[in-house]
């Protein structure tokens, strides 16, 4: 039997083809299959459970849809390549709408630029997360000092502008250095003068009652305030008079 005799068999009157036992179209080296809508907006193809649609591949201004009947879809955009739900901007209130859910989650995202988290505006883009680790050390303003250290970690998390570290410094000995003491080599240029640090615990150096330190405008260390309060910096001699020990936490804003 010819293949249009094949063909001619499963045809119903209304050109709907009949496979009760599946439809199987192979071809190799060319296109399997064309559906053309011609210059209509729709679907261009539907699929059915049982008769009834669940679901839809169409086109709409030249874009492609796929979508089902009840929870909308996915609309891919020509030239830029967007993909966007197919039924509105956030108007859906339930599940309809996710890119993913609790129980069913996409393992990795990667994008090259950021994120709009709750609106659309400047404020909520995001587009800079970064975690790490890095090594601070005992600097001076005028010389800067030789100390023997302990321990110096430090880490940070930093969301869009704003960077969160903490650093824990120990040192046994010292020698040298002149002028006020810094913690330096912090992980980002602060800008804006005097954004506070808090240091939470302090053995060695005279810091104020209250645990307080301050960044400084376009620089990347911090200073500590004396403890007798009168606006004076913990100075690189206190490092010299032995074992100290300094935890310091902080926020501070970069560019």
């Amino acid at each position: 039997m010819s293949k249009a005799s094949d063909l001619a068999r499963l045809l119903n009157t209304d050109g709907s083809i009949a496979a009760q036992d599946g439809l199987v179209v192979d071809n190799d080296g060319a296109t399997v299959a064309t559906f053309d809508r011609a210059t209509s907006d729709g679907t261009i193809a539907e699929f059915q459970k049982n008769g009834s649609t669940v679901g839809s591949v169409g086109v709409n201004s030249d874009r492609l849809f796929v979508g089902d009947s009840t929870h909308g879809g996915i609309v891919f955009g020509s030239g830029a390549s967007a993909v966007i739900p197919s039924n509105g901007d956030g108007s859906i209130s339930d599940d309809d709408c996710l890119l993913g859910t609790a129980s069913n989650r996409f393992k990795e995202l990667y994008l090259s630029g950021g994120v709009y988290l709750g609106g659309t505006g400047a404020a909520n883009y995001l587009d800079d997360y970064e975690e790490g680790t890095f090594t601070p050390v005992w600097k001076g303003t005028t010389s800067n000092p030789t100390p023997t250290y302990t321990d110096q970690t430090g880490r940070y998390i930093k969301v869009g502008t704003m960077v969160f570290f903490t650093a824990n410094m120990q040192t046994s000995a010292s020698s040298g250095g002149s002028g006020t003491l810094m913690l330096a080599d912090l992980p980002f240029t602060a800008t804006g003068l005097w954004q506070s640090i808090v240091v939470g615990y302090a053995y060695g150096i005279t810091v104020l009652a209250r645990g307080s330190g301050y960044t400084n405008n376009s620089s990347t260390y911090l200073f500590l305030g004396k403890a007798d309060n009168n606006g004076a910096n913990v100075a690189v001699g206190e490092l010299s008079t032995g074992m100290t020990h300094v935890m310091i936490s902080g926020t501070y804003v970069t560019t």
